[in-house]
């Protein structure tokens, strides 16, 4: 092989892995809305009557808490996201804490979840969610 061939296999090779890699890319920034949108739910910023059924599992601590829960906080991490723009898949971890008013944590859960997702009217709909045996709970009581 002489060295010009060498060298288009080597551009040939470089230019098809950034196009993988920019493809990935605008697929994991197009699923922003939806992880904005399980945060918030997960923050109760969201009225219950306005989620959907498969999101609303995220709302893990609701207002008839033992605890007098003051904020929640939620971190959403995509571990992989596959789509061709109008349905796919979203593997993602999350962990979401509670806080009391002294911004003390009293309850943590984390878990992990793969969801099957649907472009509606350029809106991301999750039609099913599947969470995996990974849960972790804490639960710190306040005396």
């Amino acid at each position: 092989m002489s060295k010009r061939s060498k060298i288009s296999v080597k551009r040939v090779f470089l230019l098809i892995l950034s196009a993988i890699s920019l493809i990935y890319t605008l697929m994991m920034l197009d699923t922003n809305s939806l992880v904005k949108r399980i945060e918030d739910i997960a923050e109760n910023k969201v009225a219950m009557e306005d989620v959907e059924e498969p999101l609303a599992l995220f709302n893990m601590y609701d207002g008839g808490s033992a605890y007098k829960i003051d904020r929640i906080t939620g971190d959403i991490d995509r571990i992989l996201v596959f789509h061709n723009w109008f349905d796919g898949h979203v593997l993602m971890s999350y962990r979401f804490v509670a806080y009391d008013a002294n911004g003390k944590e009293i309850s943590s859960y984390s878990d992990m979840c793969i969801m099957n997702i649907h472009k509606e009217n350029g809106e991301w709909r999750v039609l099913n969610k599947k969470t995996f045996d990974v849960k972790c709970r804490r639960i710190t009581f306040p005396w």
